[in-house]
């Protein structure tokens, strides 16, 4: 299972950086973020979405489309959610009229394409079906499930992060 981390660290200046497969916020920061969810009502799908909360330091683990539908009510407003929208989703090499084949079966699909290379290129897209369709596009998701960790020290990281 692939993950997205978000780094929340203790401090109030700006940090956003940014990871191939990781952010790190400031406290501040995610309190801007959190409050832009909370007036967007976008706040509730992260908390009745998430797998695993800690007691201690509160760190907490949810599924990358839960959140990505959250983010994406957000998205214009906010630095930080626009950041996390475009490495959540990632364009394919769909065409459009591969869209409709996204839900058949392999052996249909098979079928339908002429070139047996050009299918054996695009087959693990197919069977991923961790994919979203956007305005005609197809993008999928590059991570099952996004983490937010609040203390490193904390032993949940280790958990949160396996």
């Amino acid at each position: 299972m692939k993950k997205y981390c978000v780094y929340v660290v203790d401090t109030d200046k700006s940090i956003l950086t940014e990871g191939i497969d990781s952010l790190t916020l400031s406290r501040k920061e995610y309190s801007e973020f959190l409050g832009l969810l909370s007036s967007h009502h976008a706040l509730d799908t992260i908390l009745n979405s998430q797998n695993f909360r800690c007691g201690s330091c509160r760190s907490f683990s949810l599924p990358a489309k839960a959140l990505y539908s959250a983010l994406k009510k957000i998205k214009t407003d906010d630095e930080v959610a626009e950041v996390m929208v475009s490495t959540l989703r990632i364009p394919t090499e769909f065409g459009e009229g591969d869209i409709d084949l996204l839900d058949q079966p392999d052996e249909i699909r098979e079928k339908i394409f002429r070139d047996p290379e050009d299918y054996q290129d695009i087959k693990d897209v197919f069977s991923d079906g961790n994919y979203i369709v956007e305005q005609g596009e197809v993008c999928r998701f590059p991570f099952d499930e996004c983490i937010f960790i609040f203390n490193r020290a904390c032993e949940c990281t280790r958990i949160l992060q396996a």
